[in-house]
């Protein structure tokens, strides 16, 4: 009998070795391990005497025509392995193998042969596995795909309890072929049967000890699986036994993870093909973290912190809140990263190089900038235009952008007014850009809305006009630096938590220093402190000629902005910008231009100061000490100027005229302010 099902066997392909007759289940050959890629020869065949073994095994891989053996531990597995099947839409393919080919073991078993595809590889693999009981090894394999697996009907010393292999169905000359897909499918729903303990994906720096009342402790107590996986189109297919499997985006049948293994409230991926690491566990936070915010623990408890998780909840109705206990809590620790990671990120972000919106000007990470310019300069149609960029990808200021869209708050000018100012925004893709039209205040509710809104529209850059107007009536007055901080860090939580930049445009003051190497973060009119606070700001300046010229300068400092000054033109028509100069010298270039133009500069001697008075670069009489050192950079060792410096009135001063004088100093343009510093 074994000698004609041999025979069988090795007729449709199969690599075949006698079994041992010590109950070791293991081949009689030895060694082996060159029968994985070479069948034996008829003269092996004859030699081994199959007519007297009690046995023979069957090879698995490609030396067998692509036959594998699935290998069940016992029919209860193997009969809710089936039940799972049927219930993750891979019913036809188990009732196509097991009509293929289907042996019970001696041990209540089932084994079953199929045919992959020749593209795919076999590897002896263990799928499911449990803990042992008393008498048992430590882990006791449920599932597995072996190397060598006995046929029947093997009987006798092969097994150790002297049993026969049992064919319940099916040949080898019948045994069945699935494809890869299916292939991997009941792989994965083989492993969703392993009941060893499984390592969970945690945040660097959490402890397994510490819970309580952490955003993500919080959230995981208060949210369910559904609500969290099926907004983002993972699909609940069955449960069993409390455990529930789960079927990720894009796949019609089987499953690809199980959500309260072991009582444990854990989701389990089994494949490679989502955004989550394989055979690791998460938690409903660290499934957030992941689904939401790219993996970013920090920030998943940030915006989860600003959702009111983690805060202080009232008692559930009817339960006693029993008396007040007042605990110390250390610093979340899901917030507490190692030195290491901290330097890993740093150095990553260092040889990638800081992502931007907007080369230089933009980071393109949860950050809030302030654009500061005087009434009227054109700080929304700078911002507009900026937008406009980001949101079409092209370039602003010479500069790359990003593509991403944006949300225009338009808290201060008419609605009319803002729509007049974005005219020009033709080039801006439909649905690239939204305007809010309306006046707010930057109170904790419309943070949560703006975040909201952030979050469904998929937004990438927030634009807001103006600081001045979204902060009114939660100040005392424009003054009230406190208050001001206090708004600046809510809204730089709530930046973070978005994972998107903000800019807001701001007033400055009338005092502002309109030289190049003026500080930006002095320039905001009334409360100073929420400037200092932002992470960057901008400045935007008149250009000399005042209110009515059309060129502008731009500079800006702060977090991952650094920016010289620029000289801009802005074309009203076009309502477009375009730079003219970029250098730490713009200013003097721009006062030396002036100079030119006015002809200030004369083949008679002159000083700083009546150079400036001659440019109009002051009203009146008064030259500040700023202007006067602006004129005399503009000149200083430039070529066709000349320089003369003499002793006047005790004084040493410096006279300026053009390269072809001929004339003596003229004693009464001196001015006693223009000495040689």
């Amino acid at each position: 009998m074994i000698r004609v099902a041999a025979l069988a066997a090795y007729k449709a392909g199969l690599c075949i070795l006698p079994t041992a007759i010590d109950g070791s289940k293991a081949p009689a050959i030895k060694p082996w391990g060159a029968y994985k890629t070479i069948r034996p020869s008829v003269a092996e065949l004859r030699a081994w005497r199959f007519d007297q073994a009690d046995g023979f095994g069957v090879v698995a891989g490609a030396v067998s025509g692509h036959v594998e053996c699935w290998d069940f531990d016992t029919t209860e597995v193997s009969l809710a392995f089936e039940a799972a099947a049927h219930a993750t839409g891979l019913g036809d393919v188990w009732s196509r193998l097991t009509t293929g080919y289907l042996d019970r073991t001696p041990g209540g078993g089932v084994r079953i042969l199929a045919r992959y595809p020749p593209d795919a590889t076999f590897t002896d693999c263990t799928l499911a596995r449990r803990p042992g009981r008393t008498g048992e090894p430590d882990i006791k394999t449920l599932i597995e795909l072996p190397t060598y697996a006995i046929v029947a009907p093997s009987n006798g010393k092969t097994h150790p309890t002297g049993g026969t292999y049992e064919r319940l169905s099916g040949g080898f000359d019948t045994i069945a072929s699935y494809t890869n897909d299916e292939r991997a499918a009941l792989m994965t729903l083989a492993r969703t049967f392993d009941q060893i303990v499984r390592a969970e994906q945690r945040p660097s720096s959490s402890s397994s000890s510490m819970g309580g009342d952490r955003p993500g402790d919080d959230y995981n107590r208060r949210t369910t699986w559904a609500a969290l996986l099926e907004p983002h189109g993972w699909m609940i297919v069955f449960d069993r036994d409390d455990v529930s499997y789960w079927r990720r985006p894009g796949k019609t049948c089987g499953v690809s993870a199980t959500t309260n293994f072991a009582g444990s409230d854990l989701f389990y991926p089994f494949t490679s093909s989502t955004i989550f690491e394989a055979d690791k566990s998460y938690s409903k936070f660290a499934v957030y973290a992941v689904l939401e915010h790219d993996g970013d623990f920090s920030r998943a408890a940030l915006a989860l912190y600003r959702q009111g998780y983690g805060r202080d909840h009232q008692h559930e109705p009817g339960s006693s809140p029993g008396p007040t206990v007042h605990t110390v809590e250390g610093l979340d620790p899901e917030l507490l990263i190692d030195i290491g990671v901290v330097v890993v990120e740093g150095r990553h972000m260092a040889e990638t190089g800081v992502p931007y919106l907007v080369d230089g000007l933009i980071p393109a990470i949860g950050t809030v900038g302030l654009l500061v310019a005087y009434t009227k300069v054109g700080k929304t149609t700078f911002t507009l235009t900026l937008g406009g960029a980001v949101a079409a990808g092209v370039p602003f200021l010479d500069r790359h952008t990003r593509a991403v869209r944006v949300l225009v708050i338009a808290a201060e000018d008419p609605p009319a007014y803002t729509a007049y100012l974005a005219r020009h925004l033709t080039a801006v893709p439909v649905g690239q850009m939204t305007f809010y039209r309306a006046p707010i205040r930057l109170d904790d509710t419309t943070l949560t809305a703006i975040a909201a809104t952030i979050q469904t529209g998929q937004y990438g850059l927030v634009l807001i006009s103006s600081w001045q107007a979204v902060v009114a009536g939660l100040t005392r007055d424009e003054n009230d630096n406190a208050t001001a901080v206090r708004i600046m860090e809510t809204v730089k939580v709530t930046a973070r938590a978005s994972g998107v930049p903000w800019l807001i445009d701001a007033h400055s003051g009338k005092g502002e220093d309109q030289g190049d190497d003026a500080d930006p973060t002095k320039a905001m009119r009334g409360a100073s402190g929420a400037a200092g606070a932002a992470d960057y700001l901008l400045s935007l300046r008149y250009d000399v000629g005042g209110p009515f010229t059309t060129r502008r300068r731009l500079s800006g400092k702060g977090r991952f902005v650094t920016c010289p000054p620029m000289l801009l033109e802005y074309d009203p028509d076009a309502g477009a910008y375009s730079v003219l100069s970029v250098n730490k010298d713009t200013m003097v270039e721009t006062t030396w231009r002036l100079i030119v133009e006015t002809q200030a500069l004369t083949t008679t001697p002159q000083t700083a100061t009546a150079i400036a008075q001659a440019a109009g670069l002051v009203t009146g009489a008064k030259v500040t000490t700023s202007i006067r050192r602006r004129v005399q950079d503009a000149l200083r060792r430039r070529p066709g100027v000349r320089t003369i410096t003499e002793t006047w009135r005790g004084h040493i001063r410096t006279l300026y005229a053009s390269q072809d004088f001929e004339v003596a100093p003229n004693p009464q343009m001196a001015h006693p302010g223009d000495e040689t510093p």
